[in-house]
């Protein structure tokens, strides 16, 4: 994988959504849809060192269809109507231009992205050809407390327990990122992040979604990998939230993750139904 952009920075808290070519974008099955991006934050040193688009899924009615590749090739540079429409947990804020098509590694569909508010502390971000059928909202984002932090660190030891993981510590796992939010209007809190806990043989990445009840905090959606080739880490997993939006404006927003294994990445959706949460796509990304 070529780490020299896909690995800077955590998840983030803004979305850009972006029209390029001002015209629908159709699914495989010709019906209107919109293509929806990460945006990665610029790292002064890297090749390119400005941020980056990458494409994730286009978003149809009926579902998540995987990027179209003509949608965005390196032949040309991308572009961009003067439609302006940001978002920062949800709620619209400002406006992006695409710069210039640029790859990253030996098969990516990225581009260079000139956003008008700077990704904070090095984030990442969502950006879509169209907010038509996106649900809006405030921003929900609150800054976690140190008290939370050892919440989630408990969850996470006693899920890896749970796992038959023997002699977990909160203290010697280490916190990648961590976000506290909620996916509703009227939902409880929600603390959504992501650890690693690593012996002398095993690697083992975490991500977890809690939901606060009122004594404790709940796991409600957990993706669990297990890396034993500490040498090379070809079997390497490691997921991450990038963002959230509710993609089918049903009051319920979508988790949005970004997953890096050895020599390549992809992105995966989640939804919750009927109160459970469902991986509902899995594509993008690139790689060697």
């Amino acid at each position: 994988m070529n780490h020299q952009l896909a690995k800077i920075a955590g998840p983030t808290i803004i979305t850009f959504p972006l029209f390029l070519g001002g015209a629908a974008v159709h699914s495989q099955s010709g019906s209107p849809g919109r293509m929806l991006f990460a945006v990665w934050s610029g790292q002064t040193g890297k090749q390119p060192d400005s941020p980056i688009l990458d494409p994730v899924a286009l978003v149809t009615a009926s579902g998540f269809e995987k990027k179209p590749r003509q949608f965005m090739t390196h032949s040309k540079k991308p572009t961009l109507t003067r439609d302006k429409n940001t978002l920062f947990g949800g709620s619209e804020i400002g406006a992006a231009d695409v710069e210039a098509a640029v790859g990253i590694s030996c098969e990516s569909l990225t581009a260079t992205v000139r956003p008008s508010v700077p990704l904070p502390n090095a984030q990442r971000a969502l950006a879509a050809t169209s907010i038509q059928g996106l649900r809006l909202h405030t921003n929900w984002r609150q800054p976690n407390t140190t008290g939370q932090r050892s919440e989630f660190l408990n969850a996470a030891a006693a899920y890896l327990t749970k796992k038959g993981v023997t002699g977990v510590l909160p203290s010697a796992i280490k916190l990648r990122s961590l976000r506290l939010t909620k996916v509703r209007l009227d939902g409880p809190n929600a603390l959504v992040g992501s650890i690693t806990f690593k012996d002398s043989t095993t690697k083992r990445n975490l991500f977890l979604v809690l939901g606060q009840g009122e004594t404790h905090w709940d796991v409600d959606m957990a993706s669990y990998h297990v890396t034993k080739d500490l040498e090379d880490y070809v079997d390497e997993a490691e997921e991450d939230f990038v963002d959230q939006l509710d993609l089918d404006s049903d009051g319920v927003d979508e988790i949005v993750t970004i997953s890096y294994y050895y020599e390549s990445w992809d992105y995966a959706i989640y939804k919750e139904k009927d109160g459970k949460w469902e991986k509902v796509y899995k594509g993008g990304g690139g790689g060697c």
